[in-house]
This record gives C-alpha cells, sequence and structure tokens, in this order.
C-alpha cells in the first residue's frame, strides 16, 4: 500500500517532465529540450519547471509553455505551495541563490532568505508557514550541506533542523515530521 502512495507522485512527476519537454517554445521555434526540475500543482493541472535559467509553465496535456520568470539571473528549483497559490523558488539575483516567492500565475518575486552562502529549496511544508532549504553551513569536511528551516510568514532568522548534515528533504503529509537523507549524498 505504502508503496502506491510513493509510486504515483514519482511517476506523475516523471510524466510532467516528459510533457514538459514537448511543450512547444514560446518562440515557436520548436520543443523545449530538457527541462530541469519539474514539479506538479497541487490540483495537479500543471507543472512548472526551469528551463533556460527561468521558470516555466504548462498545463499536464502538454501544449505552450508560458515563462513567469524573465530576470538575467538563474532561476531554478520551483515548487508550488500546498493551497497552489503561491510558487516558491530559488534564483541567484542577488549573488548566492536564495528563496524567492511569487503568485503561482506571475507577479512581483519577494525573498526570503539572505544567507550568504545560499540554499536550495527541498521542501514546502504542509501547511505553506515553513520551507527546508539545503545550503553549506558552519560544517568542515566533503559537502557539509544542513537542513535549513526558513519561515515564510514572517522575517526571522533561519534555524538549523537539526545538527547534522542532510539532504533531500520532504514533510511529511501531516506537517508532522521530515524525511532525509542522513550525511548527504557520496562522492562517487
Amino acid at each position: 500500500m505504502i508503496h502506491g502512495l510513493v509510486r504515483l507522485p514519482l511517476t506523475l512527476l516523471l510524466l510532467g517532465s516528459c510533457i514538459a519537454a514537448e511543450s512547444e517554445r514560446p518562440d515557436g521555434a520548436g520543443s523545449v529540450q530538457m527541462p530541469s526540475w519539474p514539479c506538479l500543482s497541487p490540483d495537479g493541472d500543471k507543472i512548472v519547471f526551469e528551463w533556460r535559467d527561468d521558470i516555466w509553465e504548462v498545463g499536464v496535456e502538454g501544449g505552450r509553455a508560458e515563462r513567469l520568470t524573465a530576470h538575467p539571473a538563474r532561476d531554478s528549483y520551483p515548487q508550488y505551495a500546498p493551497d497552489g497559490e503561491t510558487l516558491f523558488f530559488c534564483s541567484s539575483r542577488s549573488g548566492a541563490l536564495q528563496l524567492f516567492s511569487m503568485p503561482a500565475d506571475g507577479g512581483p518575486a519577494t525573498q526570503h532568505t539572505y544567507h550568504s552562502e545560499g540554499g536550495t529549496l527541498e521542501s514546502v511544508a504542509p501547511d505553506g508557514r515553513t520551507a527546508l532549504l539545503r545550503g553549506l553551513r558552519d560544517e568542515p569536511g566533503f559537502r557539509p550541506t544542513r537542513l535549513i528551516q526558513v519561515n515564510l510568514r514572517k522575517d526571522a532568522p533561519e534555524r538549523y533542523l537539526f545538527n547534522e548534515k542532510g539532504t533531500s528533504a520532504r514533510w511529511l503529509p501531516d506537517g508532522s515530521g521530515v524525511l532525509f537523507c542522513r550525511e548527504g549524498e557520496q562522492l562517487y
């Protein structure tokens, strides 16, 4: 039973990547090739992805992809808020990758993090109030990534989720905990 629950979202994301890859380019010059970081909307109608350093959106049925961000910096790692109203993403607009948000249908972006080392978005909590980032922080050794908790509702300092290295974090559906890979990824 639990395997079916895990496979369904993964299958949808992989399918979304294929659909996005076959979407028309906005300039009419063919198809989008090799989109990155696809994310399915909570209602299952749309997919956002990174392509050519911007965030794009396409319906799950395919069609013309719409650019949601247009900035000289890299915008990446898009994720919808659980309510589908907000889109979170990382951007190098201020130097290192920082967490930003914007309305899901487009609009001005709001910056949420300001650490000089930046971070990469891992997961948004089911209640939409907290995000987890992976970032290099205060730890010696190879790829000393730590999981960082960011309050999305108010200006507050980032907090370490715990005092260990970790990656690939996802909130449990009820928000009661986080699944992650301890010690991060291996070199080879």
